[in-house]
């Protein structure tokens, strides 16, 4: 059985195709992360926040992290670009103001 097989078997893609299948595009989610959250979760995931940490201790100074999160955040999360590639953007903003 081949990996696009398995993830065909999954509750997320029958649920996703029938979703496409009947036209409903997907509702749309209040408070959507924006790209710096769905970086963060990525990385502490993978515990590289402590990789962070640890420069701070080390070098007394910020990693810069928050501000860089902050920067990202203005830009489209994870989320959202799926959605708006499934047709289901309901017209929100994508501009770095």
């Amino acid at each position: 059985m081949t990996a696009s097989e398995r993830a065909r078997g999954t509750v997320a893609y029958r649920r996703l195709i029938a979703r496409l299948g009947s036209g409903e595009p997907p509702k749309p989610v209040p408070d959507d992360p924006g790209l710096g959250d769905d970086i963060e979760a990525a990385i502490k995931l993978v515990g590289l926040d402590r990789l962070a940490r640890l420069y701070e201790e080390v070098t007394g100074r910020s990693c810069g992290c928050a501000g860089r999160k902050a920067k990202l955040n203005r830009l489209p999360g994870i989320r959202a670009v799926v959605r708006r590639v499934l047709g289901g953007d309901q017209g929100g903003s994508t501009s770095m103001d």
